[in-house]
């Protein structure tokens, strides 16, 4: 059986100060189950846990004592178990409202990664890929906060863990479930790109969320899978999901 990562924005699934928009979860888990694949889903966090994160200064960038050493405890560890904590709730009540249709995998469980700083990109070095081998559950997962192997721990995106594992498991198809249908035109037209090539995002007005996923897209090497970014509106992303219908997103191709 084919397998296919599909990843919901958190602020399609969260509002803004946490709380989950239980319509839009359910609606979105409904239209998964009836889809005819393996699927692993990755959701975001959510506005208020990337701010959250930012402020228990627990991104990429290690921090440094006077002497230019890197001061690794100046990490808030007491952020750290909080957020973790946190991920895990949002986890667990995803899976509830899909009454335990969709099995938790926490990040910080699941991955390690390797911090390079502020100008490098993220690695992830290891996975526990015995977990996402289960074929008989369809798995949930999300970005978070996680082990680090050389900052003790950060942050991680779900933007970087699906396209992790969709690189790992050479899936058919990633579909990223966004706020808007696809990758604009620009900021002034916002018509949707039908079709984008990686190599080409220099030619559109494409910043924040949207270069980000190209970037990611681009350094994973996933020629060989379908790769869409589109509407989490459950009418749009149900016509994309269950129909194959592509005329309200962007495909993404090498």
């Amino acid at each position: 059986m084919e397998t296919e990562i599909i990843k919901i924005g958190g602020s399609i699934l969260f509002n803004q100060i946490g709380e989950l928009i239980t319509e839009n979860v359910e609606s979105l888990i409904e239209i998964i189950k009836q889809m005819q694949c393996r699927i692993i889903l990755v959701i975001g966090c959510g506005e208020d846990m990337h701010r959250r994160t930012i402020e228990a200064n627990l991104t990429d960038k290690p921090q440094f004592d006077s002497n230019g050493v890197e001061a690794l405890m100046g990490r808030r560890t007491a952020d750290f178990f909080a957020l973790y904590k946190n991920v895990s709730d949002n986890l667990s009540r995803v899976s509830t409202l899909s009454n335990k249709y969709l099995k938790p995998i926490h990040p910080a469980t699941a991955f390690i990664k390797r911090s390079h700083g502020s100008s490098d990109s993220t690695e992830i070095v290891w996975f526990n890929r015995d977990v996402f081998n289960d074929k008989e559950s369809t798995l949930l997962t999300s970005g978070g906060v996680i082990l680090d192997r050389r900052i003790l721990f950060s942050a991680i995106s779900s933007d970087t863990i699906a396209t992790f594992l969709a690189h790992q498991f050479q899936v058919s198809r990633l579909v990223f479930l966004t706020e808007t249908r696809g990758i604009y035109f620009s900021m002034d037209d916002p018509r949707t790109i039908p079709l984008i090539n990686v190599d080409d995002v220099g030619d559109y007005d494409i910043t924040g969320g949207m270069k980000d996923k190209i970037r990611r897209i681009k350094s994973v090497g996933l020629e060989y899978t379908q790769i869409f970014i589109a509407s989490g509106k459950p009418e749009l992303a149900g016509e994309l999901l269950l129909q194959h219908k592509t005329d309200n997103c962007t495909k993404v191709v090498y």
